[in-house]
C-alpha cells in the first residue's frame, strides 16, 4: 500500500463518508458539477471523486507514511 495510498480501504471508506453521506446535504450533492458521473454497466448512475482531490488526499497520506 506505500505505492498505492489512494487504494486503502480505509481511506476509500473516509473519502465517501465525507463527500457523499448526508443525502441532499453532502457535499458532492451541493457541489454536484464538481463530481463527474459514472454509469455502470446495470446501469446505475454515480458521482466519482475527481482525480484532483483523490491526488490530494494520496499526497497527503504518503508524506505521512514516509
Amino acid at each position: 500500500m506505500r505505492t498505492r495510498p489512494y487504494r486503502n480501504k480505509r481511506i476509500i471508506s473516509i473519502i465517501h463518508n465525507l463527500y457523499f453521506v448526508g443525502g441532499p446535504s453532502s457535499f458532492a450533492h451541493r457541489f454536484r458539477r464538481q463530481f463527474p458521473k459514472h454509469v455502470a454497466e446495470d446501469g446505475n448512475m454515480t458521482r466519482e471523486v475527481p482525480i484532483p482531490m483523490v491526488a490530494l488526499v494520496a499526497t497527503a497520506v504518503s508524506l505521512y507514511l514516509y
